[in-house]
């Protein structure tokens, strides 16, 4: 059913519980167990940046909540001008595991972020690839631009707030790299096959 101006598609996928613990051939749970970063309930990550170390490559050591890598979204760094030239941690995709409500203030970052609770962005934050929120997703101020996919399963127009700059661009490409380089390259045909909705 599509409803409202510009119309949204609505789908029963979405009130299905499944569509939010089983995604192909794996299930959230074992989604967690692979994650690299993990922060506690109501933390913030703010001004996520990509590490460096003095020698130029990527340190992908920074694991912890603080200062972590969370790699590097942009593709043609505008200080060379040059796409052939990538910037160090352009294919360094973490995944980031939230157990509880989560805000990412600031910043950016790739790969699959996991939020147990809400999810909130604001600060104009980057992200490239999958984020699944098992609350509800809320922005302010200058939001978030996400190039892949995003599930919200508590997503209603009560609960889900888009403010500011927030530009939600589904990208199959996106998908498909962040999905090959965390070893879930067979998931990629099942997620397309998927009937994909905007949900928020």
């Amino acid at each position: 059913m599509n409803v409202g101006n510009p119309p949204i598609l609505e789908t029963p996928i979405a009130n299905d519980t499944a569509t939010y613990s089983q995604f192909g051939g794996i299930t959230y749970t074992q989604l967690t167990s692979m994650a690299n970063i993990i922060y506690a309930a109501n933390a913030n990550a703010s001004n996520v940046q990509p590490a460096i170390l003095v020698d130029g490559t990527c340190d992908t050591s920074k694991k912890g909540t603080s200062a972590p890598n969370w790699g590097e979204p942009e593709r043609s760094p505008p200080w060379t001008g040059n796409p052939a030239v990538q910037p160090s941690c352009y294919n360094y995709f973490p995944v980031i595991w939230a157990k509880g409500k989560f805000q990412f203030s600031g910043g950016r970052g790739q790969g699959i972020m996991l939020v147990d609770g809400d999810f909130v962005a604001s600060g104009g934050t980057e992200f490239k690839g999958l984020i699944i929120v098992r609350g509800s997703f809320t922005t302010s101020g200058g939001g978030i631009k996400l190039f892949g996919a995003m599930f919200v399963k508590d997503s209603s127009v009560n609960n889900d707030v888009m403010s500011g700059s927030t530009a939600v661009q589904y990208s199959s490409c996106a998908l498909s790299t962040v999905m090959a380089a965390v070893g879930l390259g067979n998931l990629a045909q099942p997620v397309r096959r998927r009937a994909w909705a905007d949900m928020f």
